[in-house]
């Protein structure tokens, strides 16, 4: 049986489970998807046929798919925000128990960063941003329509320059 004939007839058997348990744990609001998770199982179990491996337990590797998948998933919708913003960095976003003092300080050091950032050419500002929100390079190319190594060098060379440029602050 070819490749996609065997793919379209693995997915076929184990979507309907795969989606319900998504479904089960996602939850309304947090960023993650069922459906975006789905895809990406079946990305992953198409490169796998793609090298011609043979599962030997279909269900298991769909379903330790699905869980690693998902977890991937929901790291990375806490460390993003929509608007694009620094999640983690922004002050606004920070629990009520913080105090004045620090919510003054870490206000400061989000406004230096935005400042070197802004200092920066613009296509390396554009990956540091998207490292700062959590992205790794080959999403970055993704995102971008870059290689991954034109993204991998920008990004090496703007986190240096943005090292350089919040040490002079003196942060």
């Amino acid at each position: 049986m070819d490749r996609e004939r065997r793919f379209h007839a693995l997915f076929d058997q184990y979507e309907s489970r795969l989606r319900a348990f998504l479904r089960s744990r996602c939850r309304p609001g947090s960023g993650v998807e069922p459906d975006d998770v789905l895809q990406e199982l079946r990305i992953k179990l198409w490169n796998l046929l793609e090298r011609e491996k043979e599962l030997s337990n279909p269900a298991s590797y769909l379903m330790r798919a699905a869980v690693s998948t998902l977890i991937d998933a929901q790291r990375r919708a806490t460390v993003r925000q929509p608007e694009g913003g620094f999640s983690g960095h922004d002050p606004e976003s920070l629990p009520s128990e913080t105090t004045p003092e620090e919510h003054a300080g870490l206000q400061q050091d989000y406004q230096q960063l935005e400042a070197a950032l802004q200092q920066l050419p613009t296509d390396r500002a554009r990956v540091a941003r998207l490292y700062l929100q959590g992205f790794g390079t080959l999403e970055m190319a993704r995102l971008t329509g870059w290689t991954e190594p034109r993204c991998r060098n920008l990004l090496y060379r703007g986190l240096a320059e943005l090292k350089a440029l919040m040490k002079a602050e003196g942060k």
